[in-house]
């Protein structure tokens, strides 16, 4: 087994950066019909202008979803309700049967503190369902941000950019003083 060689490295590196590119764009794609805010921005490619990135992850940092988990609800308010029955209406009062028969009207009543408990319960469950869904959705952003190449080769092009004003200062400073030099 022979070992890669830096070029290599390289190529194999550059390639699982794009793949990523792919690979996040399905997952965005997927949680993008929960944003409350349409259109959604792409990805895009590797390419993409540094407005088109920055633009992508402000948004996606600030994601707002409407998705409410209502329907994983484990407790239901019928749940909170009380069965009572009584004896089937009947016209003679003098059947002793019509009292023991076993057709009888089912009354419902719910309890009315029943009821708050269980949607308390249940606001609570979705309160953790979304802040969940939420840091799910935080994390394949920062995941992407970090594995993104295009965000690597701006903040390289900034730096450089920075380097290039602190050497031209430096050098109009030492052009300054030997100006200053030569005039005294």
């Amino acid at each position: 087994m022979t070992s890669m060689t830096t070029f290599e490295a390289l190529i194999v590196l550059s390639l699982m950066r794009v793949a990523s590119l792919q690979i996040f764009t399905s997952f965005f794609e997927m949680n993008s019909r929960w944003s409350e805010r349409q259109p959604v921005p792409k990805l895009g490619g590797p390419n993409a202008s540094f407005k088109d990135v920055e633009n992508f992850y402000a948004f996606w940092y600030d994601f707002q979803s409407w998705r409410e988990f209502s329907y994983l609800d484990e407790e239901e308010k019928e749940s909170g309700m009380e069965y009572v029955s009584s004896p089937k209406y009947s016209d003679s009062s003098d059947n002793e049967d019509d009292l023991n028969s076993d057709e009888s009207i089912l009354f419902v009543f719910f309890s009315r503190d029943q009821r708050r408990w269980i949607d308390k319960q249940n606001k609570v469950m979705r309160l953790k369902r979304k802040k969940d869904e939420m840091a799910r959705i935080r994390t394949l952003v920062d995941l992407a941000y970090s594995m993104d190449p295009r965000v690597a080769a701006f903040k390289q092009e900034e730096v450089e950019r920075k380097l290039a004003a602190k050497k031209a200062r430096q050098e109009a400073a030492r052009a300054k003083q030997i100006e200053q030099e030569k005039v005294s």
